[in-house]
């Protein structure tokens, strides 16, 4: 019914909400998966989000935030899940698959949205994202704690120069933080 769908998505996107992509990852969590391939949590942001939205408006922010959904959209399969949560921040949960492939899907993304030439009222942005991916093996780590690493990863991504990925496997230290929080859990 229509309240249930305001609920679980964005109503700017259509995407899935921040509650409800939070929800299928606890419910992949529960899953056993019959894999030796983990599932891969992003964490995307869009670089200098701010500019579109001070110089050309609100409006304007909402119609790139949609062609971005779209372009993310059409590198994904469709039972991987793509959410917006927050303000100029997405999340996709991508099903279990090899590095190479899940790479290949966010290097998909990131060159989607390299190729959109946003044009509004006689001004054109080019748009850039920052992503960070985790790998996630559901049931055996928390669904949340794959969505933190994924946004740690994100913030090097984008500390590192924007429109790049990062993959928190690649770096010892978020590594080592994952470690510690597992242990504290």
């Amino acid at each position: 019914n229509a309240l249930s769908y305001a609920r679980s998505h964005d109503p700017i996107t259509g995407l899935l909400s921040r509650d409800e992509f939070e929800r299928c990852l606890k419910a992949s969590d529960l899953r056993t998966v019959d894999s030796t391939c983990p599932a891969w949590v992003a964490s995307i942001d869009i670089d200098q989000f701010k500019i579109v939205n001070d110089t050309a408006g609100h409006g304007a922010g909402d119609v790139l935030l949609k062609q971005i959904g779209m372009a993310f959209r059409q590198c994904l399969s469709v039972t991987d899940q793509l959410a917006r949560v927050g303000g100029d921040d997405f999340a996709v949960l991508l099903q279990p698959r090899s590095r190479v492939e899940a790479e290949r899907v966010i290097e998909c993304m990131l060159q989607a949205v390299r190729d959109l030439r946003f044009d509004w009222q006689g001004a054109r942005y080019a748009v850039t994202v920052s992503v960070g991916v985790t790998p996630f093996l559901p049931g055996s780590e928390p669904a949340g704690r794959a969505l933190s690493m994924a946004e740690r990863a994100r913030f090097l991504a984008k500390d590192q120069g924007r429109d790049r990925v990062r993959f928190t496997s690649d770096d010892p230290e978020l590594a080592a933080r994952g470690a510690e929080m597992a242990m504290v859990a």
